[in-house]
């Protein structure tokens, strides 16, 4: 299983620990083995299998964070950026019931601001 090259983001692996963390806590819990940032279900599933292959645990990231820099990953992990795959849809179901689609990169931000122009909320804090 071979990783297209233009979906590793070798610039992030060092980019993503912060200044707020100690270095023996961004070396040990935030320096993924491997930044990839798919664009389809096709380059995941080739990403989690290269992962398998290679004993390494995957970690999704939509963009945002958690407290204690988990979603990074340590070095042991690929990290799956998922900026590109940010598509939103809305469509109207069964019985007129609106509904929308959402892809594993949108930003809480983004929703919001999209759903307002749909006339829908989502609560968030």
């Amino acid at each position: 299983d071979l990783i297209r090259p233009e979906t590793i983001d070798d610039k992030s692996i060092k980019q993503y620990p912060t200044s707020s963390f100690g270095y023996v806590i961004r070396n040990k819990r935030m320096l993924p083995a491997l930044v990839a940032v798919p664009v389809d279900a096709e380059d995941v599933c080739t990403i989690v299998k290269y992962a398998k292959k290679h004993g390494l645990k995957v970690v999704a990231r939509s963009g945002g964070h958690q407290y204690c820099g988990f979603s990074n990953g340590p070095r042991d992990t690929v990290l799956l950026k998922m900026d590109n795959m940010a598509n939103m849809k809305q469509y109207t179901g069964d019985n007129k019931i609106k509904l929308a689609s959402l892809g594993a990169g949108c930003k809480l931000k983004n929703i919001a601001n999209q759903f307002q122009t749909w006339g829908v909320t989502v609560p968030h804090g």
